[in-house]
């Protein structure tokens, strides 16, 4: 795998994980920017992305107010 190959995995990760990180914010915690803005720098690591998105997953739903 060349460099852009490289690159351009890397960017399609991003482009998924970005939104995934910011829909399960504000599904799964209170504070949401702070998560979002932890799972913006654990996504540029797309292992340390993925175990961020997995707990997020596992995390249990707020409560409805």
């Amino acid at each position: 795998m060349t460099l852009t190959g490289m690159g351009v995995a890397w960017a399609i990760w991003f482009l998924l994980a970005a939104p995934t990180i910011l829909h399960l914010a504000g599904r799964k915690t209170d504070t949401k920017q702070l998560t979002v803005f932890c799972g913006f720098f654990a996504a540029l690591f797309p292992p340390i992305g993925l175990l961020f998105i997995l707990a997020l997953l596992l995390k249990d739903d707020r409560p409805a107010a």
